[in-house]
């Protein structure tokens, strides 16, 4: 599958973890309803992946979205269209034969695997129908800002329902409502995936634009964000000889042959083993003691708490590629590794997206960690050796902010002071980043 994925991308500029999330996305988006990763008895995710590659315009990102994503599951989307035909042909036939209006059967919609445009009262009309048959969904923006900037619309000037939908069919969840003219709604389950594309411009300036950027309803959170390197094309003067045609026309069926496969999964809960689950919940607890720290801003602290939700995700989606891979010889739980893995690039699009906030360190942080990478030396940090060492945003602030500083990493169990007069702190413990 890996050497599949890297022949097909080849002449793109992206890199192994950005085409590979964009493949994984496109299969998340082809399981059934149903088909979690389970972290233990009572916490459970559905194995989808809300997902944006980030790049300036015209650095291939659509081509990328196409090869990777649209054309394996063309075969599913071509099927889901001829059986649709076929139920319409035979609707039509039924209602010939039926006079009145009132007594004809009602009408076939179809369950499509991909949609591209949408607003939320379609999208959770047509969840309905996915609901019926435990089917999922990929959601396809070619340029998400236009997405969330319209949910930001219908959040000020709306019926403020676009951003509620959206976070909760995140987690999987069903949806009510009932309005005059359309009537009732609901759908009591779901699994819908996200890909878009994004400018980091843009991103930027969305992720900033409430002004307190405390991301209270965690709709950033829910996002992972990859950069595309910024790298030129690999374009190739010489014709492509036979036996290059034949290896990629390989490659792109092979990419079908496995999302086709996907999409035949039957829903079940794939649980991880035991020292997965160690690991995994060793990874999130230095992240939550991280993300519960004063000086943590808000909307890091609100990502910061859903990487389990991602990791947890993407270790299932790696998973499943290996039982597409290797079939009845796959592992029947998700292994270390695949956890591994998926907190090690949960890890790196957070700190990536991170730079996208404008306020990502507070003081309060900043002087946290200067005052901890000091107090690894035998004799502590005291406020003079802090401001000494510090740069001028450390120099200019004042003696109480080192107190509060050591304070705060006391409660937290990351060191200890040793001394009073003056206040030496002592760290005991790597600080979480």
């Amino acid at each position: 599958m890996a050497a599949a994925v890297e022949m097909v991308q080849e002449d793109l500029p992206s890199d192994p973890l950005s085409a590979c999330l964009t493949y994984l996305v496109g299969l998340t988006g082809l399981l059934k309803i149903g088909t979690r990763a389970s972290s233990s008895l009572r916490h459970h995710v559905p194995i989808n992946l809300f997902f944006a590659l980030v790049a300036w315009s015209g650095v291939a990102k659509s081509p990328q979205k196409r090869k990777l994503v649209e054309r394996p599951a063309a075969g599913i989307i071509k099927d889901a269209r001829e059986y649709h035909d076929r139920e319409m042909r035979h609707w039509r036939q039924q209602c010939k034969e039926i006079k009145r209006k009132e007594d004809r059967p009602p009408e076939p919609k179809c369950v499509l695997p991909h949609l591209t445009d949408y607003n939320a009262a379609s999208l959770a009309a047509q969840l309905m129908e996915h609901d019926k048959k435990g089917q999922p969904i990929l959601l396809i923006r070619d340029e998400l800002a236009g997405l969330l900037k319209a949910i930001e619309h219908d959040t000020k000037s709306g019926t403020g329902q676009a951003e509620a939908q959206l976070l909760e069919l995140f987690e999987g969840d069903g949806f009510t409502s009932v309005r005059v003219e359309a009537g009732l709604r609901w759908f009591s389950r779901s699994h819908v995936s996200l890909f878009g594309c994004i400018q980091p411009e843009v991103l930027r300036e969305l992720i900033n634009s409430d002004g307190d950027g405390d991301d209270s309803t965690g709709k950033w959170a829910r996002f992972l964000f990859c950069r595309l390197p910024a790298r030129p094309l690999a374009l190739m003067d010489a014709d492509p000889t036979q036996a290059e045609i034949d290896a990629l026309m390989a490659a792109e069926r092979m990419l079908q042959k496995y999302a086709e496969a996907a999409y035949r999964l039957p829903p079940k809960a794939y649980h991880l083993d035991k020292d997965a689950r160690r690991y995994f919940h060793e990874w999130f607890r230095k992240h939550q003691q991280t993300a519960l720290l004063p000086g943590t801003p808000p909307v890091i602290r609100s990502m910061l708490m859903k990487t389990s939700a991602h990791a947890l995700r993407l270790a299932g989606a790696l998973h499943i590629a290996q039982v597409l891979e290797l079939g009845d010889a796959a592992p029947l739980k998700i292994g270390g590794r695949e956890v591994e893995t998926a907190t090690a690039i949960v890890d790196q699009l957070h700190e990536e997206t991170c730079l996208f906030h404008d306020r990502a360190e507070t003081d309060e942080l900043l002087l946290m960690r200067h005052v901890h990478a000091l107090g690894d030396r035998a004799d502590g940090c005291t406020w003079q050796w802090a401001k000494r060492k510090g740069g001028r945003r450390i120099r200019a602030m004042r003696v109480e902010k080192f107190a509060g500083a050591v304070n705060q990493l006391v409660v937290n169990d990351y060191g200890r002071v040793v001394c009073d007069q003056p206040l030496t702190y002592r760290a005991l413990k790597p600080m979480t980043q």
